[in-house]
């Protein structure tokens, strides 16, 4: 077993699908908002880099950059923190939109995604990976919430690290992984 059948596993699980944003016409719309939204100071990322650089969730749908080719296994990372995104989809498909608009919103959500994400590769590794400033630029926040997020996952990192595993997709991955590969998990 691998990462590519934990990553399989989950997007079953949670009914993800994959597209590459170079197939997607909506993705190009967005990607032309963002150049109008810089025109107005609104810090967003460029029309190319939204299209080559990140990983976009809307709904069940994860698009994946332009011209992406590796493997799901190989981008376990990012793609559990969309799955993350897609479970809180699914919790409240009304509401989940309306947060991610508010800023705060924003910030709780991708720090909790960004948990879940730190989870697995605790699971997997038995280490974090260094916390980078994730929110800085990309997600439309100002310094306060971004400070938020950071501080979230300050705190998730330091629960994460004392073993405590609390997110749907950290918890389905754990017990999947010690059901069908527990050669996977860092601590048997």
């Amino acid at each position: 077993m691998s990462d590519q059948h934990l990553v399989e596993h989950l997007f079953r699980k949670y009914k993800c699908f994959v597209r590459n944003k170079s197939d997607a016409i909506e993705m190009e719309s967005v990607a032309k908002a963002f150049g109008v939204l810089q025109l107005f100071g609104v810090n967003v990322p460029t029309e190319t880099s939204f299209m080559e650089d990140y990983w976009t969730t809307i709904g069940p749908i994860i698009y994946t950059p332009r011209g992406e080719r590796r493997s799901l296994g190989d981008q376990r990372r990012v793609l559990t923190h969309e799955i993350g995104h897609v479970i809180r989809f699914y919790l409240d498909p009304f509401k989940y939109p309306v947060a991610y608009a508010t800023k705060e919103g924003r910030a709780e959500i991708e720090a909790y995604c960004e948990r879940g994400a730190m989870e697995i590769e605790w699971l997997r590794t038995g280490r974090l990976y260094t916390l980078p400033n994730l929110f800085r630029h990309g997600y439309a926040l100002d310094d306060g919430h971004v400070t938020l997020a950071n501080d979230l996952l300050e705190q998730a990192a330091t629960s994460v690290e004392s073993g405590i595993i609390s997110t749907p997709v950290g918890i389905e991955a754990r017990e999947w992984m010690r059901e069908n590969a527990p050669e996977l998990l860092w601590q048997k």
